[in-house]
């Protein structure tokens, strides 16, 4: 029974994981491109906030490597501790969404 749950974390922590490596790499391309705009200072935070997802992901995974999977009482405590720490990550995820779409819309407004 643990172990579907523990599968579909596994892919929770993948998928963050990939997520990070994705933007890091937009990340430098387009702070390379756009250098001091608005859109360069967006993706210099989008790549600051996911070497926070890469880290997370990455002790996630390692924490996870190192697991025995013959004890379902370790097994239960690391999907609870990892289901907490990947749903507060997705909270801050949105926080952070949410303020660059506000730094955006201020940003617009001043220059208009």
């Amino acid at each position: 029974m643990f172990i579907e749950i523990l599968s579909f974390l596994q892919i929770g922590i993948l998928v963050l994981l990939i997520f990070a490596i994705v933007n890091i790499i937009a990340g430098i391309y387009f702070l390379k491109k756009f250098k001091t705009t608005v859109v360069g200072y967006f993706f210099q935070m989008n790549f600051l906030w996911n070497i926070v997802n890469l880290i997370i992901s990455l002790v996630a995974l390692s924490q996870l490597a190192k697991l025995n999977m013959t004890d379902d009482l370790e097994i239960l405590k690391y999907i609870k501790e990892a289901g907490n720490i990947l749903k507060i990550n997705v909270y801050f995820d949105v926080f952070y969404i949410a303020t660059a779409i506000f730094m955006f819309y201020l940003a617009k407004k001043r220059a208009l």
